[in-house]
């Protein structure tokens, strides 16, 4: 998980960062909107170190139940 987290992160490096999205004027639809959203470069790092943790503590909640 983290991994491969990690390894889809980087390609975000090398995307231009400096494109503005264009301003919305009237009537803008939801899919318009997602296709022009960015996130913040540090929650591209961050999510994978969060999944890994979430499998972790899943994966021991999961053991804690099987031992009772």
């Amino acid at each position: 998980m983290l991994i491969l987290g990690l390894v889809m992160a980087f390609p975000t490096l090398n995307s231009p960062d400096d494109a503005q999205p264009p301003a919305r004027v009237g009537d803008v639809g939801s899919m318009e909107v997602m296709r022009h959203a960015k996130q913040p470069m540090w929650l591209t790092f961050v999510n994978p170190f969060v999944g890994a943790f979430g499998v972790l503590l899943g994966a021991r909640l999961k053991r804690a139940r099987a031992e009772t």
